[in-house]
């Protein structure tokens, strides 16, 4: 697939580079360096590298505001602010789209876990992924609000990228249509956004502003299938739920260039940077990868992978684990409305009793229920 060039001919990039939501579009390059919090020895995710993270860059007087996750304290309280996201990450049945390279995915708030209460919600496609020498990602990023939660409307992107001036959304979009999507899995993340300023004595571009937004997230990655009614109206329908296959920790840098449309902080429309050419940009990513590396005494991996590409790669073996008791949804009479991909057996051919499946994770070869024990929220459910 051919795409536009991600910066103008004189390789600049411009304020703005990050579209507003449902206004004309300009530029629709992102670019953010990720990196993973590896695992402690016993395998459990290093919660303590994000405090860590925090600190360091609080202790150099770098951040300028922050969104944490709401929580409940020892009172009872609820404390922090909305940084709680669930994404619906929708393909066709034979995944089309992730075949070649497209992402396609659904995402709001969602503090309580609770689907139905889902606020902010947008609908976005990415793809065309390549890497600079500092480690930070370039993609096209194309976005737009939508109203429900529960039903797939792809028109607000038609509408917002007109096909004229931005072929390359249309042709990866090209005969897909809303009923023709399903969910194949849930990214439900827990985040911890700072807004944080790079001094120029640090990044060493004199006279240049250099924000990034820094993205601390725990990340569970959900598959939701839906059980199937038996045939028999006196058998036991097989019991479902969401089920966590794996979770990481990531840390993502994002420059930001144009204020999030979803920042409420009365000082964000000064916390942008400058315009930048490619090797500045690049020398600036470069000091903010070697400081989180001190932040988190060494110990973060590079990643090129986005969410959803990570829970289509581990979504495959989790897959293999449970196919004996999950079937390929492929009835797309849905009009639209979010359907898994999966459904549960009625009756799974190596399970002679349905209700067997109550505790499909429990078939996976790990287990993550001591760390669901330990999450600050409710794993999001199917409305």
């Amino acid at each position: 697939m051919s795409h536009k060039a991600l910066t103008p001919d004189d390789g600049r990039i411009l304020p703005g580079s990050k579209a507003a939501f449902n206004e004309a579009a300009t530029d629709v390059s992102e670019i953010e360096l990720k990196m993973l919090v590896p695992n402690l020895p016993n395998g459990n995710v290093n919660k303590a590298a994000f405090a860590d993270i925090k600190s360091y860059f609080q202790n150099l007087g770098w951040i300028r505001s922050s969104m944490e996750v709401m929580h409940v304290d020892a009172d009872g309280n609820t404390v922090g602010d909305r940084g709680a996201l669930l994404t619906r990450q929708l393909d066709t049945p034979d995944m089309s789209l992730y075949k070649k390279g497209v992402t396609l995915r659904m995402r709001g708030h969602c503090p309580d876990g609770n689907i139905k209460t889902m606020t902010n919600a947008d609908i976005c496609v990415k793809f065309g992924n390549t890497q600079d020498d500092s480690g930070a990602l370039r993609r096209q990023e194309f976005e737009a609000k939508i109203d429900s939660f529960g039903r797939i409307d792809l028109a607000p992107l038609r509408k917002k990228y007109p096909k004229e001036q931005y072929p390359e959304l249309h042709d990866a979009l090209k005969g897909i249509r809303a009923d023709h999507l399903v969910e194949f899995h849930r990214p439900d993340v827990l985040r911890n956004r700072h807004l944080v300023e790079i001094p120029e004595s640090v990044t060493g571009l004199k006279g240049k502003k250099f924000f990034v937004e820094l993205l601390l997230d725990e990340v569970s990655f959900v598959f939701d299938p839906k059980p199937q009614k038996p045939k028999d109206a006196t058998s036991a329908a097989p019991k479902g739920g969401p089920v966590v296959y794996h979770v990481d920790l990531e840390v993502e840098t994002e420059v930001m260039f144009k204020v999030c449309a979803y920042d409420k902080n009365p000082d964000a429309a000064n916390y942008v940077s400058s315009p930048m050419t490619n090797a500045e940009l690049n020398q600036a990513m470069t000091a903010v990868q070697h400081h989180l590396q001190l932040a988190a005494n060494n110990t973060l991996k590079v990643n090129k992978y986005s969410k959803a590409e990570r829970g289509f790669y581990h979504f495959a073996k989790m897959y293999e684990e449970l196919k004996d008791y999950v079937e390929l949804n492929t009835r797309l009479s849905h009009k639209g409305r979010v359907q898994s991909a999966f459904t549960i057996k009625a009756n799974p051919a190596n399970d002679s009793d349905a209700t067997q499946q109550e505790k499909l994770h429990h078939r996976l070869s790990r287990d993550f229920g001591p760390y669901l024990r330990d999450r600050d929220r409710p794993i999001a459910r199917h409305p």
